[in-house]
Order: C-alpha cells, then structure tokens, then sequence
C-alpha cells in the first residue's frame, strides 16, 4: 500500500504494483519531489532524462546499471561500481591514471559521472575533480552518497547552466572558497548529511 523511494537518485520507478496507494507522498514533507513513473519505453537499457520526462537509448558502448537510472556508464552492469550523471551524450572511457595494482604508487582516479565531453572522477583520497571543458547545458548532477571528502579547487569550473546540485550524504568536512562561484543558475544546493559546520558562497539563484 506504501511505498517511498524519493531521495535516492533515481530517474524513474519501473512496476510499482497497483495496490499502492501512498507513493512517495512524504518527498515533500522532507524536501524532495516525487519520484516519477517510467514509460513503457524505459528499459535496462536506456536512462531517464527528467527535463525530458523521457527514457532515452545508451549509447554504443555505454550501459544503464538498470530500470529507471538517471546515466549511462561505460561500466559493465555486472560491475559493483556505479557512476550518476543526468545523461551521456557519448561513450566516454573511464579516466584512470596508473595501475592501482601494480604498487608504483601512481594515483587511480575513478569516473563517478560523465556529461557531453566531461568526466568527474574521484581519487584514492576521495577528492572529486574534473577533466574536459565541462561547458554544459545540463541541469542535474547527482553526486550523493559517494563518499567524496573534499572537492578540487575549480571542479565546477564552467558548468553555469547547471539548476540542480545534489552532494549530500558525502563526507565533506570543508569547502574550497568560491567553489560554487560559477553556478550562477544554480536553484537548488543539497549538501545535508555531510559533516560541514556551515556554507559560504551560496549562490543568489538557490532558491
């Protein structure tokens, strides 16, 4: 008869059985949305764009890691890692620097998330960081619950259009100043769950 799954990141919900009658009805209550019903069309292998409030095809090369998930990854589905982008416009290879098991001590940095020609990634110590031009027009990133400790000095850098900034349930202690500076669009900030005293530089968009 209930079933709540709002604050997971989540595109959509494929099969909720028919004999529920409370969907999601505290997402709002705790400052979430309700989480949207798949199409007919979203299967394992496309994801869900929510501008769109459509599921489209992964690209050649890439994967869904399931019914309703919000990016393709380059990942197996088979694999335990998962990534979290609104939506990969092209195949992108995970960004790996060294071998983390060959003990030359080179630093391993693991793609968590990938849009256009841009690839977040996180290092051995956690620290989120980004590579490519990161000039995009996307309007989601979801990046909580990935354990990320700190974040690189202009790893925003660019990413003026993005709306919706999701980081909490990480373990942030600390904030680089100015590390929202560029998200002069930016509406919506979730950083809760994270072990920080306070936020400086809130952007005048959030709302």
């Amino acid at each position: 008869q209930q079933l709540d799954v709002f604050g997971n990141p989540l595109g959509c919900v494929q099969g909720v059985p028919d004999s529920v009658t409370d969907f999601d009805s505290s997402a709002v209550y705790s400052g979430y949305y309700e989480t949207a019903r798949c199409g007919d069309n979203c299967t394992e292998h496309t994801i869900y764009v929510p501008s769109d409030g459509v599921c489209v095809q992964c690209p050649d090369g890439m994967h869904a890691l399931g019914v309703g998930a919000l990016n393709c990854s380059s990942i197996s589905p088979t694999s335990a890692a998962t990534s979290s982008a609104p939506y990969t416009s092209t195949p992108l290879p995970t960004t790996t620097v060294g071998n983390s098991t060959s003990g030359s001590g080179e630093s391993v940095k693991t793609q968590i998330a990938t849009f256009g020609d841009c690839v977040l990634s996180l290092d051995a110590a956690f620290q989120l960081s980004s590579e490519g031009t990161c000039s995009t027009t996307a309007g989601y990133l979801y990046l909580d619950g990935r354990g990320i400790k700190s974040l690189a000095p202009g790893v925003f850098t660019n990413m003026s259009k993005m709306e919706h900034l999701l980081l909490f349930n990480n373990n942030l202690t600390a904030l680089p100043e100015g590390i929202f500076a560029p998200l002069t669009e930016l509406q919506q900030l979730d950083v809760f769950g994270n072990p920080l005293g306070c936020v400086q530089g809130v952007p005048d968009s959030v709302t």
